[in-house]
């Protein structure tokens, strides 16, 4: 089977406008399929990455979604419709009343007849094993289950590409599951930013290393998890199960 390049990017930097450089001539290409953990110490570029996937931000340099270039403003509708991004905190996310108003935001937003989103609800809700929340306030479930209905929400509107920041941050044991095994299982390319090294251990195929808006390392998690002397070099810890 062959892959496509899901994100392709050659010399890509960032500056917010106070003149930070959050990303510096960064080259990276992360093929369709591929789980993705991003590591680095606060203010490496992690979540600044995660921003320029989907459009929010634009990127100096050359940075491209499955082929679609996102410096070209044309193609930001087709981008955000390939890219899904999950922010940090859910409460950034949510804002409907009702979780299915929230998870059928997007896809009614695609114009889909409203048998065809109730579905997209179904099925979203299902794949991370929170079907009893269908009928839930927003306002009254919990911090980990606001969470999933964030991922719900993207997952409803088919995205190829999942980015996401920090998923498994602040969450009890029962929805931290629930978010590896939904990993396990899915086929989109995710690409994923966490202190939680075990968390990445457990779902992802490659991990990179950022630091200072530049890739440090980047190669299978057996290779970079395990190095003690690499991570304590960028200002992270071996994951707790190799801790002595």
């Amino acid at each position: 089977m062959a892959y496509n390049v899901a994100i392709e990017a050659e010399a890509v930097s960032f500056r917010y406008p106070a003149g930070t450089l959050a990303l510096e001539r960064l080259d990276l290409r992360i093929m369709e399929g591929e789980k993705v953990g991003i590591i680095g110490p606060n203010g490496a570029g992690k979540s600044t990455l995660l921003t320029l996937l989907n459009g929010l931000r634009l990127p100096e340099g050359h940075l491209e979604i499955f082929g679609k270039a996102v410096s070209d403003k044309k193609n930001i509708k087709e981008i955000r419709r390939l890219a899904g991004l999950v922010f940090q905190n859910p409460d950034d996310q949510l804002f409907m009343t009702e979780v299915f108003d929230d998870v059928a935001f997007g896809p009614r937003n695609q114009g889909l007849e409203e048998s065809e989103v109730e579905q997209r609800v179904n099925e979203a809700l299902q794949i991370l094993n929170s079907r009893e929340l269908y009928n839930s306030s927003t306002i009254h479930i919990s911090f980990g289950q606001k969470k999933l209905i964030a991922i719900a929400g993207v997952l409803a509107m088919k995205p190829e590409l999942i980015a996401l920041d920090e998923p498994s941050g602040n969450l009890d044991a029962f929805h931290r599951r629930k978010l590896i095994d939904w990993m396990n299982i899915s086929r989109q390319t995710i690409v994923v930013t966490s202190h939680d090294l075990d968390f990445l251990w457990d779902t992802c195929t490659r991990i990179i290393l950022l630091n200072k808006g530049m890739v440090v390392a980047d190669g299978q998690p057996d290779t970079i998890l395990k190095n003690k002397t690499l991570l304590l070099q960028n200002q992270l810890e071996l994951p707790l199960r190799f801790q002595v």
